[in-house]
């Protein structure tokens, strides 16, 4: 029973990311992301803060440390990525209002991203659960599951922020 219950704890941990590593490299991300001229150079920054933390912190080149190095990245991303949403949303509510008046068929692409964003958030859990079933029972796991959430937000983030910027 011991076993099992140190294992749950230890599979269950990375899950969330630590303020204190996001506090520290969060600012490296930041900066990457903000000075970003566009999309290659935004892709350049993923991995960036959980590479420095993995270099820098004590627990760095354990598979925790690794795991909960890469969570706290995916917790920068994902602020990223609500931040993106909302811009992204606010641009697609004013070129809705634009067309509703001669294209009110056309007026509908506020309603196609959230339609896109609610599917891409299912696709996205379910395509890193893959990833980190994957491995099997190895710690590994825990690599591959934390480094598919990351991945797949930055990347996410990103193409928000491209299509707005598409559009205006």
């Amino acid at each position: 029973m011991k076993v099992t219950v140190f294992v749950i704890s230890i599979l269950a941990t990375p899950l969330w990311a630590d303020e204190g590593m996001v506090e520290r490299y969060g600012p490296l991300l930041t900066q990457c992301y903000a000075q970003a001229a566009d999309a290659a150079a935004m892709k350049e920054c993923i991995g960036l803060m959980s590479g420095n933390c993995m270099a820098r912190e004590e627990q760095g080149k354990t598979t925790y440390g690794m795991a909960t190095c890469t969570a706290s990245e995916t917790e920068v991303w994902d602020r990223f990525l609500n931040d993106e949403y909302r811009q992204t949303m606010a641009n697609m509510k004013a070129l809705d209002k634009d067309d509703e008046e001669l294209f009110p068929e056309f007026a509908n692409r506020a309603d196609a991203l959230k339609k896109a964003q609610r599917a891409w958030l299912v696709y996205r859990d379910a395509a890193c659960d893959l990833e980190y079933a994957m491995p099997g029972a190895g710690s590994l796991r825990q690599l591959t599951g934390t480094g598919c959430v990351m991945q797949m937000t930055a990347e996410r983030t990103i193409e928000l922020k491209q299509m707005r910027e598409i559009e205006q």
